[in-house]
């Protein structure tokens, strides 16, 4: 019943955005005639011509709607993506994009920024943190090297 909306949402920011929207559309079911208007003129277009697709195939109330809406989007399972840059609207869409098509459950992507990564990613998700950056791997070969390096250092003394 929902997923033409929900289906729409990438982010945990655009889930947050939508909660909000929806909080708004509720108290505006109890001013006469502003559903519509808030409808129109608070949510964007595509989130509206969704809204209302729905609303036509559902046998609910407007209130019942967007209470059931707003438990699904709280539903929704979130993965945190570490990046060294702040993601274009190209990426959110790419890895959106991948999930829908390699996942079986639809995700929200929660997107932080810490440059210190370097490049790459890390993943967070339900507890299990998975470290794909540069800044790991050349962490790692100083490890590993290290006594390699120690030698050259001290072989030149």
């Amino acid at each position: 019943m929902y997923s033409s909306v929900l289906s729409q949402l990438k982010t945990k920011d655009d889930a947050q955005e939508l909660l909000n929207i929806i909080e708004q559309l509720k108290k505006a079911l109890y001013e006469k005639g502003s559903f519509d208007k808030a409808l129109e003129k608070t949510v964007r277009e595509n989130i509206s011509k969704s809204i209302k697709e729905d609303l036509s195939t559902a046998n609910v109330s407007f209130e019942d709607y967007l209470i059931g809406l707003a438990k699904e989007i709280e539903k929704m399972e979130v993965i945190t993506l570490v990046l060294a840059f702040p993601p274009t609207a190209e990426t959110i869409i790419k890895i959106h994009n991948w999930l829908v098509a390699n996942q079986k459950v639809r995700y929200l992507v929660d997107f932080k920024l810490d440059k210190s990564i370097i490049a790459g990613a890390v993943i967070i998700y339900q507890g299990k943190y998975h470290d794909f950056s540069l800044k790991k791997l050349i962490a790692g070969s100083f490890q590993t090297g290290r006594s390699d390096y120690w030698q050259i250092l001290n072989s030149k003394k």
